[in-house]
C-alpha cells in the first residue's frame, strides 16, 4: 500500500504548483554541471521564487504542455518564442592530468594511445574539431562511445580518455587543476544555449526575473562576437 501511494505523489506532485512556481525544461547535462550549481545565488536574490526542473532532449510545446520556459540548445530560431543568448558553445578538449602528460610526452608522433570519449547524443563533434584541425586526428583512433555528455564528462574525470567538452561544463575542473585542457584555445560552434518562453507565457515578470539572473550568470562564458 505504501509503495502505491509513494508512486500515485510522485505521479500527482508534478502538476501541483503555487503561484510563484516556474516550471522550467532543459537538457541533464546543462542542468547538472551549469545550472543548478549557480542556482543559490538565484535563491537568494529572489526566495520567493521556486524552481521546478525537467529534463529532456526533446524540445518542449509551450502551448500544449506544463512548462513555463526552457533552456535550449540551437542557433536561437523557435518561431513564435522569445529567446535570449546565454553563451555560445566552445568546444574543448579534456583529459586527466595523467593522460594530459602522456599526450605532451608524444606531442611529434599524436601517438598517446587515449581513448577519445564521444557522446551518441553529440556524435559529430569530434568531426568539426578534427575537421578545424585542432589535433588528436593523427594515427588510428580509438573511440569509447557513451551515451550523453554528462556520462563523456564523468568519463574523462574517471581518466578513461579525452572528452570534448563545453568550457561552460569545465571550467571548475580545469582551474582546480583535476583536469586538463588539451588546446590553447577553443572551438567556437554556431550553435549555443538560449533562454526561451512564449512572449505570453503565464508569470511573465518572473520569467523575466530568472532571464536576466541566467544572462548575467552567463556572461563570464559569452564570447565578444556572442
Amino acid at each position: 500500500m505504501g509503495d502505491a501511494l509513494e508512486r500515485i505523489e510522485a505521479a500527482v506532485l508534478p502538476f501541483q504548483r503555487n503561484r510563484g512556481q516556474i516550471r522550467l525544461s532543459t537538457v541533464a547535462t546543462f542542468a547538472s554541471h551549469w545550472l543548478i550549481p549557480r542556482l543559490p545565488d538565484f535563491q537568494a536574490r529572489h526566495p520567493r521564487i521556486e524552481i521546478a526542473i525537467f529534463t529532456t532532449t526533446r524540445a518542449v510545446d509551450f502551448k500544449t504542455e506544463n512548462f513555463d520556459c526552457a533552456i535550449r540548445h540551437g542557433r536561437g530560431t523557435w518561431k513564435g518564442l522569445a529567446a535570449t543568448l546565454l553563451f555560445k558553445e566552445t568546444l574543448m578538449p579534456i583529459a586527466s592530468p595523467a593522460i594530459a602528460g602522456r599526450i605532451a610526452a608524444n606531442a611529434r608522433s599524436g601517438r598517446h594511445g587515449a581513448s577519445l570519449i564521444r557522446a551518441r547524443t553529440r556524435f559529430a563533434d569530434w568531426s568539426r574539431w578534427q575537421k578545424a584541425d585542432r589535433g588528436f586526428s593523427r594515427g588510428p583512433t580509438k573511440w569509447l562511445t557513451v551515451e550523453t555528455r554528462a556520462q563523456a564528462l564523468d568519463a574523462a574525470l574517471a581518466g578513461a580518455g579525452i572528452a570534448l567538452m563545453d568550457m561552460a561544463y569545465i571550467t571548475a575542473h580545469v582551474e582546480d587543476g583535476r583536469r586538463k585542457a588539451l588546446a590553447e584555445r577553443p572551438l567556437q560552434l554556431q550553435t549555443g544555449y538560449y533562454f526561451v518562453h512564449a512572449p505570453n507565457a503565464r508569470g511573465v515578470h518572473l520569467l523575466k526575473l530568472l532571464r536576466d539572473w541566467a544572462v548575467e550568470a552567463a556572461r563570464p562564458f559569452r564570447t565578444a562576437d556572442a
